[in-house]
C-alpha cells in the first residue's frame, strides 16, 4: 500500500492540474455554447459529465493495469491469477475509485460554477 499512496497522489494532482490548465479553453467553449442558446444548466451538466468521463477513463486504465500486473505476478510466482486478485485490497481500491470520481467531478463542477458567472461576450473576446 505504501507504493500505491504516492502514485495516487501524483495522479490526482496531475489530473486536477490538467483540468485547471484547460480552464480557459473550457470557459471559451462554454461561452460559445451559451451564445448559441444553451441554458446554464446544460453547460454545467455537460461539464460534470466530462468529469465523469475523465474519472471513468482513469479508473478503467487502473483496472487494466491491475489486470496486467496481476497476470505478470501470477506468471512469475507460478500461482493462479485468482489467488493474486484475492490478495488485493479491493475495499481500498474501490474507495480510491470513488474518491477519483468525486474529486474530478467536483473540480469540474466548481469550474463550471465559476464559468457560469462569466459574461459570454467578454469570454469570447479574450
Amino acid at each position: 500500500m505504501a507504493v500505491l499512496g504516492w502514485v495516487f497522489v501524483v495522479s490526482w494532482v496531475g489530473g486536477l492540474a490538467v483540468i485547471a490548465l484547460v480552464g480557459r479553453e473550457r470557459t471559451r467553449d462554454s461561452a460559445v455554447v451559451t451564445v448559441a442558446g444553451a441554458r446554464p444548466g446544460v453547460v454545467t451538466r455537460s461539464t460534470i459529465c466530462e468529469g465523469a468521463i475523465y474519472a471513468g477513463t482513469a479508473i478503467l486504465f487502473g483496472a487494466i493495469s491491475i489486470a496486467i500486473t496481476s497476470a505478470t505476478i501470477a506468471a512469475g510466482a507460478r500461482i493462479s491469477i485468482a489467488r493474486v486478485l484475492n490478495g488485493l485490497p479491493w475495499e481500498t481500491l474501490g474507495a480510491l475509485a470513488a474518491v477519483t470520481l468525486l474529486t474530478t467531478c467536483l473540480a469540474l463542477a466548481l469550474q463550471a460554477a465559476r464559468t457560469s458567472r462569466t459574461v459570454a461576450a467578454r469570454a469570447l473576446r479574450s
